[in-house]
C-alpha cells in the first residue's frame, strides 16, 4: 500500500475508535438516567471517555493536515 493508503486506513481506524467512545458515552448517560450509577461515577467516566475521544481526534487532525 502507498503512503496515502496507510494514512487513510489509520484515519478509518481512528474514526471507528471515536465512534466507539461516543457509544460508550451514550451508554454511560443511560446508566445515569436509569439510576445504575451515581452522578460522580458519570462525571469520572465521561471525563475519561472525552479524553480518549479528544486524543483520537487530535491524531486524526495531524493525519489530515499531512495529506
Amino acid at each position: 500500500m502507498g503512503h496515502w493508503s496507510l494514512q487513510v486506513a489509520e484515519l478509518q481506524k481512528l474514526d471507528t475508535s471515536v465512534r466507539e467512545q461516543i457509544t460508550l458515552s451514550i451508554q454511560l448517560a443511560e446508566k445515569l438516567v436509569n439510576g445504575r450509577i451515581n452522578k460522580q461515577q458519570y462525571i469520572d467516566g465521561d471525563a475519561s471517555i472525552r479524553a480518549k475521544r479528544d486524543d483520537f481526534c487530535q491524531k486524526m487532525d495531524v493525519i489530515l493536515t499531512s495529506l
